[in-house]
């Protein structure tokens, strides 16, 4: 029986990797809507949602708010991508991922349902499957974190009672357009009628006006959180920990005893592949899925004050790069230039990635160093920080952490 369900689990998973590669991803609800019909529209029964969109941030953001609502005694559901090793990562309750049996359960029964020529891209059906199992096991609250912009998002189907825009930068701009104010539009879309938003004070003036303007237009209410830095998180994660901290008092009011409770759990929350440090024999490996030239540079920023506290040199830190090609490569380049980190890109990746003769094309003077991934190199510097990608960081952490 355990044998048959691998193979049907490991099925599904397969069917998802072949939609993700031949259907790319669908920026309108067309499909999402006819789908939800069909299945008897669960996204509006479900328990109190909590939608966050924006560039950088989102992933940690959620995770934040879900340890906090948990310490609270809250049974927390979240939808969050990518996932670093399976799609079952992506939907959970109080952290624990979809068993497999139910995940190949309700993939199957939306198969059944919704036909063939619908063409529902990877992210539509998990975003389905997500719903249909948030709606069974019946949590307080809902946290969806978007795939990909806001406005035409598989995710922006359900009406929450909370919106949470983080950060916003330049990224995927053939899909979300070519300027910042066209970009925050679209994370803008997931605002809703009376549904108070939730940005951070450093959000950049063009993006918080452009947010202001939707909100002011659905008479929702805007709430700054100001950067709330915690000792034992990265710096860049002061932001994200601001905006957690103000969703999570919005939602419960906090005694000063539940508040200081509130920090300590927030201080010690890991998020995997988020300035993830590890020990590896004698070098200290940190893997970090940043992934364009924003959240590069505040990587840098947080490597720099990390060094600072550990009283080590900066020089000693060895930048382990993969980039994807439809990725900033120019840009994140431009930021890494900034820090004094010795850079390596890894040079026998597969296709999604570019090259390392495409990338010493776009580096101009900047040094690259090969890194051959295939024969088990490490760098030679005391801090490996493994970055570029979250699909590339995953790959790493399994082999340097047996996770």
């Amino acid at each position: 029986m355990i044998q048959t369900m691998n193979r049907t689990f490991t099925h599904t998973l397969q069917t998802l990797t072949d939609l993700a590669k031949d259907r790319g991803i669908h920026y309108n609800l067309d499909h999402m809507q006819q789908a939800l019909a069909l299945l008897g529209n669960p996204e509006k029964h479900l328990a109190p949602v909590i939608h966050i969109a924006g560039t950088n941030g989102k992933g940690s953001t959620l995770r934040f708010i879900s340890e906090g609502l948990m310490h609270l005694g809250v049974k927390v559901a979240t939808f969050s991508s990518p996932h670093l090793h399976c799609y079952s990562e992506r939907i959970a309750i109080n952290k624990q991922a979809i068993p497999a049996s139910k995940f190949v359960r309700i993939f199957n029964n939306i198969q059944e349902v919704i036909p063939t020529s619908l063409g529902l891209c990877e992210f539509e059906y998990l975003t389905c499957m997500a719903l249909i199992y948030f709606l069974e096991q019946a949590p307080d609250y809902i946290l969806l974190e978007t795939g990909l912009g806001g406005r035409l998002d598989a995710t922006n189907v359900c009406q929450p009672c909370l919106t949470i825009i983080t950060s916003i930068s330049m990224d995927h701009q053939d899909i979300l357009g070519e300027t910042l104010q066209e970009i925050a539009a679209e994370k803008a879309g997931i605002i809703k009628k009376g549904v108070p938003v939730i940005i951070p004070t450093q959000q950049d003036s063009l993006a918080r006006q452009v947010i202001q303007n939707v909100a002011t237009g659905h008479k929702s209410q805007v709430i700054q959180a100001d950067a709330y830095p915690l000792a034992e998180q990265p710096r860049y994660q002061a932001e994200n920990i601001g905006i957690a901290k103000k969703a999570i008092t919005h939602l419960y009011p906090l005694s000063e005893e539940k508040n200081d409770e509130i920090d300590q759990c927030l201080n010690r929350t890991q998020h995997p592949g988020r300035f993830e440090i590890q020990g590896y024999n004698d070098k200290t490996l940190v893997f970090d899925g940043a992934h364009n030239k924003d959240a590069i540079a505040a990587l840098g920023r947080s490597l720099q004050a990390f060094t600072a506290q550990k009283e080590s040199q900066v020089d000693k830190i060895g930048i382990i790069l993969a980039i994807q090609k439809h990725k900033d490569a120019i840009g994140m380049l431009k930021q890494l230039r900034k820090f004094p980190f010795t850079c390596y890109y890894v040079a026998d990746l597969d296709d999604r990635f570019f090259s390392f003769t495409d990338i010493q094309k776009v580096a101009a003077s900047q040094t690259l160093r090969p890194f051959y991934w295939q024969t088990k190199e490490m760098c030679k510097e005391d801090i490996c920080v493994f970055t570029g990608s979250l699909y590339w960081i995953a790959e790493a952490r399994m082999r340097y952490t047996s996770r």
